[in-house]
């Protein structure tokens, strides 16, 4: 399922830089909300969604600036969302964010790592690995996007087509009864 294929990438980047936990930001096609993808790098860990708003957060900040971030004191850092925090009740420290990059160059959504293990800040190794993961991630949903679209066009197409075909039947009983009384 979809949330498996996100808690899988997102415990796999926590475990390769040695985060507590990790978080997506998914825009959502067309409006200015989001999907906000939390999860904890351990194998038994659910993923927990919580609506936000483009730009809010650290992962909404490295969005909507399409630039990565890294922050050693989220606590107090005004980029960081309190509210989303309080709602999925915790805490972090540090944080390194990347933004997931978009067909048309504008980012689709952000990825971030919180709370190197050890109590240690994230370093240009764990950002460079991000970005990788970041990549991958991207170009995973860009084409999980582009099937979703093809999917529902063939079945535009396909009601299309069966309701032509209705209204063709349903025409043409109406052509010879029209022809009829017009002849009476």
């Amino acid at each position: 399922s979809h949330d498996d294929l996100v808690r899988a990438a997102l415990v796999e980047a926590a475990r390769a830089c040695e985060a507590r936990c990790a978080a997506m930001l998914l825009g959502d096609e067309g409006n200015e909300a989001g999907t906000l993808y939390y999860v904890e790098a351990r194998d038994d860990a659910a993923v927990r969604h919580l609506p936000m708003q483009r730009g809010e957060g650290l992962l909404g900040w490295a969005m909507a600036h399409d630039a990565p971030l890294r922050v050693d004191d989220t606590t107090n850092d005004p980029r960081s969302s309190r509210s989303a925090e309080d709602e999925l009740g915790i805490t972090t420290a540090t944080a390194v964010a990347v933004p997931l990059e978009g067909d048309l160059g504008a980012p689709i959504g952000a990825v971030a790592l919180y709370d190197r293990r050890g109590g240690q800040r994230f370093g240009d190794e764990d950002e460079a690995l991000l970005r990788l993961v970041a990549a991958n991630m991207s170009t995973a949903i860009r084409l999980y996007r582009a099937r979703q679209t093809r999917e529902r066009e063939e079945r535009m197409s396909a009601i299309g087509r069966l309701l032509s075909g209705v209204l063709h039947d349903m025409k043409t009983p109406m052509v010879a009864a029209a022809k009829i009384s017009s002849q009476m």
